[in-house]
């Protein structure tokens, strides 16, 4: 369905989405307590947190082997405390290639923070089709791979 061309063009589009969809960082001009600068609190932890993330799937439907590449972007609610982690509800889409054709949809997951664990439903718009989806959320290092 793409040529060679359109697939390298996506990969790089969402590549580079990807990368310049972080933020600067905004270092600290103030001087030191010590030397008579401010000290700032921290303060809690957003209720709201956006995701991305770039996922590699080999997909076995049959005999035969697909493989699949997709970015997803979403937002995650904690329910209480963000601080403790106990509960939270995360929503996110995802689109990418897999078997050479066009791949997309959306999850939905009830998710423990702490635990790293979650369930809810995944909802494919190529198949049009509903699954039970388990998560496992490890993430690379705190913060990301880009901190």
């Amino acid at each position: 369905m793409f040529d060679i061309r359109t697939k390298t063009l996506m990969t790089v589009s969402v590549t580079l989405a990807g990368v310049f969809a972080a933020g600067a960082g905004i270092a600290q001009f103030d001087l030191a307590p010590a030397e008579g600068g401010t000290t700032y609190s921290l303060g809690m932890p957003p209720v709201y947190k956006g995701r991305s993330g770039f996922e590699l799937q080999w997909y076995r439907p049959q005999s035969n082997g697909q493989m699949a590449a997709v970015f997803n972007l979403g937002l995650a609610k904690d329910l209480g405390s963000p601080v403790v982690g106990i509960a939270g509800l995360r929503a996110e889409g995802y689109i990418g290639t897999r078997d050479e054709r066009l791949e997309g949809g959306g999850r939905g997951l009830f998710e423990i923070p702490s635990f790293l664990i979650g369930v809810g439903v995944d909802y494919n718009m190529r198949s049009d089709s509903w699954d039970a989806l388990l998560q496992f959320d490890l993430p690379v290092k705190r913060g990301g791979i880009v901190g």
